[in-house]
Parts: C-alpha cells; structure tokens; sequence
C-alpha cells in the first residue's frame, strides 16, 4: 500500500459507503454483495490491469450540514429506498442476478418509483425550485467541495415560470442561499453518491496536476491548455488550474470549459473570478464575447474561459484547440459524460476527445459510474434516468473502439483507475 497527497493505492476490498445496522434492509445489503462480488469478478477476469484508488471525501474537514440530519441518518434513508426499489423491480437474492439497469430505467420512466424518496419535498422552496423544476442537477455545479449553499437562480418570465435548462430563454442574474436548516444540504453532503462525486473530481484535479508536474516536457515558460467537454462549472479543473499556478508560477495555464447550460457557466464564470482574484491578489477581470459566447477570466499566469457551445459541435472545438497556431490541448477531459450516450454513440466522443490533443504528449480522460453503482438508487430513487451505467470492460472499449475511429492501426497507450473499488472507472489514454 502507498500514500501519496492523500490517495491511497489498494489491492483489498472496500465498501462503498459504511452501511446502517446490519440486517435493517436484507435487500439492500444482498444487493450491496453481489455488486461488490461481480465488480471483483470483473476485474479478475479482465485483460489490463485496474488500479484500485481511494480518496478521503473532501468535505470532511467543513462543518456539519445540518443541525440535526446526521451522516447516519441519510445512510439509513438510502438504505431504506434502495430496499424499496429492489422491491419494486421484485430483486430476489436467492437468483443470484442482479436488476439490470435497462429494467430500473423502465420502472422509473413508468413513474413506479415515485415517491419513495422525500428528502426534497420537505426542503425550503428555494432547494425545491431547484431540485425540481431544473432538468439537470445541481451536482454538476457548485457541489464538488463546499459550494452547495449558493445557488444561481434563473430570472422568472413575466407570468412567474421558470425556464427549463433546454430553453433559450433561461438567464441568471442573482444567488440565493440555501438555508440552514434545509435537509436538502445534508442530502448532498452526505449522499454516497455526492461523496462519490466529490471524490472523482478531486481525482480529475490530482490527474491534472500530475501531467503538467514533469519539468522536461513542460519546462518553465510553457503554456499548457487544458479542455473541459460537458465541464459544468469545472470546480476541479479550475482547483487544478490554481494550484499548478501556485506551484508552477513560471508556466500560463489556460483552460477552455465547453458547456451549453447557462446555469454552469454563470457559477463557473463567478467562483473562477473568485479564485484567481485569490491566486493574484488582484481582481480578476471578466470579459465578455457575446457574439462568439465567450466569457474570458484571466490572472497574470491563468486564465478560464466558459464557452457556451455544442459539446457535439467538433468543428467549433477544433477551432479552440488550434487557435494561435498551438496544436491542440495537453489535456482534454471529459469526466460524467459518456455515461449519457449509448453504447455506440459513445465512442464518437473519445474520437472527438482525442482530435483535440496535441500529438504524443496528449491525455484524454473520461471517467464513469459502472453497473456495479447502486444503479436503484440514482436511476430510481433520485431520478437520473438518462445516465447510462456499464460494466467495467463495457467502459474501456468505448475508449478503445472511439480511438481505433481516429487511427485503426493505433493500439491504445491507456490506463484504468478505479475509484474505491466499484463505483468510477477512470480511463485515459495518450495520443
């Protein structure tokens, strides 16, 4: 075992998360088993190898969430709905099989699952505008460390609706608080799922890092360029983007976040001028290119811009990448996002990923949950039916059948990491 800035490398077994009293939900913990029992199959019976990683959650150090909804109390509660779902999607132990995720998906179309989980409809109004009248979830926003307080809200139509995030007319213009006492913070401090998040993103801030930290390929004086695909507000790679301008003052650290939701670039856009006004000790100044949709925030060695834009559009990307003649990106991630496209979509994006890196000295990383997730509980219970969770070979042919579209001759220089034993894969891969 070795530690190193916190990560942990294991070869033993870990749970996801630390369970209630045993026995309380026989269902859920039999389901927990057998994820943990195929993961490991799994893993044995493939032909790379899969670094195991373990990661604190980075909220552990912040204060309570609640006054009185404790750790333990939303680990009972998943329990318990998880155990409810099984139930719905009629999980029998004794078959040995677990729900498939095509079944749960179906069930929670139909609607069967309604209701058997609350933690929002007893939240204040303001975590229930945004919770359920948004199409997206605020995880994909502030929420990977210690921002879940602070919402943007949309700007109301005259007739007192909210625009939804596919709509053309969705603006922001203010924060609200989340109060207190509202249990929707306790919910998203002390989901398994959000730690999880929270995990990966300090993973993706750790890769980052890593890359840029060999003097021979990124000498002082260079400038790096990392792209975000689908980045959200980009908390990770804009943690990354400070602490390599606070280690590594003598390189220009650019990153591209490319995004079409308004509501996680007005956050992106407000916490980036936060940060590298702290990194520079001067207000960062915010520019702002309506017609190409470009908000540009920059310090003396960093700078992010947010770019409102067709993830799938690979021609404006390209445009990005090549721009002032500099090649491409050193890194192009896109952590959360194949999970979204089917099984031969998906591909298309890591072909798209790696036309962005520059050659030879290019990383690529995505990052996804596998069917070993507690895929009841997210699909079902929460409600995320447009994820798409696979198994961990399922996962590493979508990178290695996305480059083989760029270069058939090509054999893939990858690696596979995954996050506390069964819940993210990692994968990333050189051009």
């Amino acid at each position: 075992m070795t530690e190193r800035e916190g990560v942990t490398t294991q070869n033993n077994k870990s749970t996801l998360y630390d369970r209630p009293q045993a026995g309380s939900y026989p269902l859920a913990e039999a389901f927990s088993d057998m994820r943990d029992e195929a993961c490991a199959d799994e893993i044995d019976s493939m032909d790379i190898p899969v670094s195991r990683v373990v990661h604190e959650d980075p909220k552990d150090s912040f204060s309570l969430a609640h006054p009185t909804i404790t750790r333990e109390m939303i680990l009972n509660d998943v329990a318990r709905t998880t155990s409810k779902a099984l139930e719905v999607a009629e999980f029998d132990p004794s078959t040995r099989k677990l729900p498939s995720v095509e079944l749960i998906r179906a069930l929670a179309k139909a609607g069967k699952f309604d209701g058997i989980g609350d933690v929002f409809i007893k939240s204040s109004e303001i975590a229930q505008m945004w919770h359920q009248k948004t199409a997206y979830s605020p995880l994909a926003l502030a929420p990977q460390y210690n921002g879940e307080d602070r919402l943007p809200m949309p700007k109301l139509r005259p007739d007192g609706s909210v625009p939804q995030a596919h709509e053309a007319d969705r603006e922001f213009d203010s924060f609200v608080t989340v109060p207190d006492d509202d249990p929707a913070r306790a919910a998203w401090r002390y989901h398994p799922d959000t730690i999880e998040l929270r995990k990966r993103g300090q993973h993706l801030q750790h890769k980052i890092i890593d890359h840029f930290s060999d003097t021979g390929v990124y000498p002082d004086g260079s400038k790096v360029r990392i792209a975000a695909i689908a980045g959200g507000a980009a908390w990770p790679d804009m943690q990354a983007v400070a602490n390599l301008s606070r280690m590594r003052p003598d390189i220009k650290v650019e990153l591209d976040v490319f995004d079409w939701d308004k509501a996680a670039i007005y956050l992106g856009v407000h916490n980036a001028r936060e940060l590298l006004t702290e990194i520079s000790g001067q207000e960062a100044p915010v520019q702002r290119d309506e017609a190409q949709q470009i908000t540009t925030i920059s310090s003396e060695n960093a700078r992010v811009r947010f770019i409102n834009a067709d993830i799938t559009n690979q021609a404006k990307l390209l445009s990005h990448a090549t721009e002032d003649d500099t090649k491409g990106y050193d890194i192009v991630e896109a952590v959360g996002l194949v999970e979204y496209f089917t099984q031969d979509m998906a591909p298309f994006i890591i072909t798209n990923m790696d036309a962005l890196l520059k050659e030879r000295i290019g990383l690529g990383i995505v990052a996804n949950m596998t069917q070993y997730h507690n895929h009841p509980q997210i699909l079902g219970v929460i409600g995320w039916r447009a994820l798409r969770p696979r198994s961990l070979n399922d996962i590493s042919r979508i990178v290695d059948d996305g480059i083989k579209m760029s270069n058939p001759s090509r054999v893939p220089d990858k690696k596979l990491e995954l996050l506390d034993e069964k819940s993210y894969l990692y994968a990333s891969w050189r051009k």
